[in-house]
C-alpha cells in the first residue's frame, strides 16, 4: 500500500509540475497561488467515500495598487 501511494505521489508531482510549466508559458510567467482542498469529513470525522481531494492553482494576473486581488479583502484608499 506504501509502495502505491508513493508512486501515486510522484506521478501526482508530475503532473503538477507539467501544468505549472505550460500554464506559466502561456501566461508568461505569472505568480501562481495554490490551494489544497482535502475530501469533506463526516460528522463522526471519516472521509465521504465518494470525493478526493483536489490543488487548486490560481495564477495572480490583476493587482491595484500593489495589492492582490483576493476573495473578501477589501483594499480602501484613504481620502
Amino acid at each position: 500500500m506504501v509502495g502505491t501511494c508513493a508512486k501515486k505521489a510522484v506521478e501526482h508531482g508530475g503532473l503538477l509540475k507539467l501544468m505549472l510549466r505550460k500554464m506559466s508559458s502561456v501566461m508568461n510567467n505569472p505568480p501562481f497561488n495554490y490551494m489544497i482542498h482535502p475530501s469533506p469529513l463526516l460528522g463522526n470525522g471519516s472521509e465521504l467515500a465518494f470525493t478526493h481531494c483536489f490543488i487548486l492553482l490560481i495564477p495572480l494576473l490583476i493587482g491595484i495598487d500593489g495589492a492582490m486581488v483576493v476573495r473578501e479583502v477589501k483594499v480602501e484608499v484613504p481620502e
